[in-house]
């Protein structure tokens, strides 16, 4: 059993449920988990967004950019590949700099190379790794009117861009912010460094919600303090670890104007570089873009917010293609909107699932210029994901606590099956009454997930209370309290 399992075992140990023989399959990004000193050693994967937002002090500027980080323990290198676009002025530098938290300046620790894309591979010394690990070092993008920087990126687990498109509706604002995210499982600790500006009026609250992904709204997970910047540790529920990990959480900033919310940002755990460098063959374009994009695993939905920028031609179709490899074209799959700014969510269905996980999907925006596609990215990140093998799967039916609980307005229960077969999952009233049926009928083995939304059969809204989840088939039951706060 590896540690993030020891930590499910004990949380469900202190919560009074029932541990199943083997434990839960869970979903958990690899890349994510610190190495200790009697760990092995590993490769980690962190995304890197870079904003204005970020600098300190902070820069007004339209600019943005960001990419992967891929880090090799065993070889002490750490490889990069990072976009930009939209720079007020000509760059002048690029570094990556630390350590430092975020809010914290440092000095260089290595230069980047000039121009756009950034590739290639930093061979850091082992003294640096943990401040690497820590997310403790920094990209800086250097330019002639900001010759401090201009844009700046936290290398780290998980990163968010707030805007009010995408507040559920979308909100007409100028308000914008970035926040900065470092998930450690060992400790079930979240820190965060979140900065904005621009908000049409004095800010009310804010709020880490979930569990939903682009596009879809949640309750409240986790108060944030007021002020600007945010800057805290989160201790959190074992049972919210898999939606900080997957990217199906997000910061909801609120004003006097915007009591729902004024700017959100979804918190994801892979920012994907798309640049003319991807395309089969290279189109020497310098137009950029950054895909954040984040996972439904189990409900086989991937959900994305695009940002493109510099096209040589104007922009004539976009799409996610699959199934293949860096290097190798494939068909369309999923249309995207055409615009500076793509934001929706793709249903992938089960049959996908493997090649999502494996990488094998890409971004792929084309112009008049570039008909057959002028920058592309490749979703390369999601393979890192560790998938429990199907023998490591309970042998009996399980119920597991819903997420989040407490929960308002939709919470999540997630449930396995050991057998194919008929099963029940019937929301009740602490009277025994029957209030909503989430699932009736055949199911197949596996994991599986049920949203329910805190309303009757007929779509009513039920009052805060204890409800009940139970959970029948193959003659066994299953039951979890679940807390619906108004």
């Amino acid at each position: 059993m590896n540690s993030c399992e020891n930590v499910h075992s004990r949380q469900m140990a202190r919560d009074g449920l029932r541990i199943p023989p083997r434990p839960l399959p869970i979903v958990l990004l690899a890349l994510a988990i610190l190495p200790t000193a009697a760990e092995s050693a590993q490769i980690v994967q962190y995304p890197v967004l870079l904003s204005g937002n970020q600098e300190v002090p902070a820069v007004t500027s339209a600019a943005f950019g960001g990419g992967k980080i891929v880090i090799d323990t065993a070889a002490n290198t750490l490889s990069y590949e990072i976009v930009f676009g939209a720079l007020s002025a000509g760059e002048t530098a690029a570094h990556i700099h630390g350590p430092a938290d975020p809010g914290q300046n440092a000095g260089v620790a290595v230069a980047l190379p000039a121009g756009n894309p950034k590739i290639g591979v930093w061979n850091y010394q082992e003294a640096q790794e943990a401040d690497i690990l820590a997310g403790r070092m920094y990209v800086n993008v250097h330019s002639s009117t900001f010759p401090g920087g201009e844009i700046r990126g936290q290398i780290t687990t998980t990163a968010a861009l707030l805007d009010g498109d995408q507040e559920v509706p979308p909100v007409a604002t100028s308000g914008q912010g970035a926040g900065v995210f470092h998930v450690n499982p060992e400790t079930n600790e979240l820190k965060y460094y979140i900065a904005f500006s621009g908000l049409g009026s004095a800010e009310t609250a804010a709020h880490i919600h979930g569990a939903a992904l682009h596009g879809t709204s949640a309750g409240v997970l986790y108060p944030l303090p007021l002020g600007n910047p945010k800057i805290g540790v989160i201790n959190y529920a074992e049972a919210d670890e898999q939606a900080i990990l997957t990217g199906r959480t997000y910061v909801n900033i609120h004003s006097m104007l915007y009591p729902g919310g004024e700017i959100r940002g979804q918190i994801v755990p892979q920012v994907v570089p798309i640049n003319g460098t991807q395309e089969v063959p290279p189109s020497g374009s310098a137009g950029a873009g950054i895909g954040m994009v984040s996972i439904g695993s189990a409900t086989n939905e991937l959900s994305f917010n695009i940002w493109v920028t510099g096209l040589s031609g104007a922009e004539t179709a976009a799409h996610i293609h699959g199934f293949a490899p860096r290097g190798v074209n494939a068909g369309v799959l999923f249309p995207l909107q055409v615009g500076a700014k793509k934001l929706g969510v793709w249903d992938f269905g089960a049959g996908s699932r493997a090649s999502i996980l494996d990488g094998l999907t890409y971004i792929n925006v084309h112009s008049n210029a570039f008909p057959g596609g002028e920058i592309r990215g490749q979703i390369d990140g999601f393979e890192n994901l560790v998938v429990t093998d199907v023998a490591e799967t309970p042998s009996t039916l399980f119920l597991a606590q819903n997420t989040p609980n407490p929960f308002n307005p939709a919470t999540t229960i997630r449930f396995h099956l050991p057998q194919s077969g008929n099963a029940e999952l019937v929301v009740y009233d602490l009277k025994g009454q029957r209030v909503h049926t989430l699932v009736d009928g055949r199911q197949e083995s596996g994991d599986h997930e049920a949203v329910w939304r805190g309303d009757d059969e007929s779509g009513q809204a039920m009052p805060s209370g204890i409800y009940v989840a139970r959970l029948r088939a193959g003659g066994s039951l299953e039951a979890q309290k679940l807390t619906l706060v108004r």
